[in-house]
């Protein structure tokens, strides 16, 4: 794509309503060339509505402000891509300069820009929340899981929403305004379906479970977006934190993914990775595996809202696994440790 004009110039005074419709259809088209000049855009925007105060700004050459603070503070090396926060500096910084100047220039009345605000909802352990969002997108939490959104999606060029446990999904499909979850690990962009995200930080892995529409799962690099896959209904899609590779699998039920949101555990052939896993972020506990020998065998089983020992109790009794529970106990600052279940042959 020619640039016949300045591209950061431009991006700036899109905020302000200051473009021709020249400068207007340069940057549309300058946003539709790729992923990552539309990702660009959207971290501009997010720091300009970051930053309300400030605002009209007509004197002064904010994209060559913009280059100039950016090589003084090396963003460009390596021509790699920076973080939204170091830029958040440079364009801060800079653009507090222009404020200062038009000031004292020319006492012209600064326009309102309202700030994106966000609200974090939390479901606390051994409890299931459900929420609607301002799309009205529906949200299922699972035990000990946090979303992270923005009150209000209007003027927003996607609706993204930061997970950090387990979340099923059923979004209300908006066109042209994708629906993205981002897990940190990576990100699922959709426009309506239903689906479910196991994604908890003391998890080695993040795990998407496509029960109705279409998903792409992507990951945001230095270097820009780099897609993963498309995934159709049934299939289920799992990312190690320690590798660079996505596995995907059919499934002919997806119920055991999203059965929690029942209150329902469920296990169809598991290992017993995946049961300390479950067990752990329902009850709030720390599980060991003192012996690798369990790592050979599969647990099949549903649990409605019963305890953690019931549980253990019945896998133990049609298993070879035996177990020792740890009781919690009181900490110097008057607060209490998780208890501990140690997992072992019979």
């Amino acid at each position: 794509m020619k640039q016949d004009y300045d591209i950061y110039d431009i991006i700036t005074r899109s905020f302000t309503g200051k473009l021709t419709s020249n400068e207007e259809a340069f940057l549309l088209a300058w946003k539709k060339e790729s992923q990552a000049n539309l990702v660009e855009y959207l971290d501009y925007e997010f720091i300009w509505k970051e930053s309300g105060r400030f605002s009209g700004f007509q004197k002064r050459d904010i994209g060559a402000a913009l280059r100039s603070t950016g090589k003084k503070a090396g963003l460009y090396k390596n021509n790699r891509r920076f973080s939204w926060l170091q830029w958040a500096a440079v364009i801060v910084f800079s653009v507090g300069l222009s404020t200062l100047y038009d000031f004292y220039r020319e006492s012209e009345p600064l326009h309102d820009i309202p700030e994106l605000v966000y609200q974090e909802v939390s479901a606390t352990y051994g409890t299931q929340t459900r929420m609607i969002l301002a799309d009205g997108t529906i949200v299922h939490l699972n035990s000990g899981s946090s979303l992270k959104f923005p009150v209000s999606f209007s003027g927003l060029e996607s609706r993204k929403v930061e997970l950090s446990g387990e979340g099923f999904f059923e979004v209300n499909g908006q066109q042209g305004k994708p629906f993205i979850v981002d897990t940190k690990l990576l990100q699922v962009a959709v426009t309506g379906t239903r689906f479910n995200v196991d994604a908890y930080p003391s998890s080695p892995h993040v795990t998407i479970a496509l029960v109705e529409g279409e998903v792409t799962l992507y990951r945001e690099t230095a270097r820009g977006i780099n897609t993963l896959t498309i995934m159709k209904p049934g299939e289920v899609a799992s990312m190690k934190s320690e590798e660079n590779r996505l596995y995907v699998n059919a499934y002919d039920n997806l119920d055991k993914f999203h059965a929690w949101t029942e209150g329902k555990i469920v296990f169809v052939d598991d290992p017993i990775q995946v049961v300390v896993e479950k067990l752990s972020n329902w009850y709030n506990v720390d599980i060991e595996i003192s012996d690798d020998q369990l790592k050979r065998y599969r647990f099949t089983g549903t649990f409605i809202n019963e305890p953690v020992e019931q549980i253990l109790a019945i896998l133990s009794r049609t298993s070879p696994m035996g177990y020792r529970i740890v009781p919690s106990r009181k900490l110097e600052d008057n607060s209490f440790s998780r208890r501990k279940i140690i997992l072992r042959s019979k």
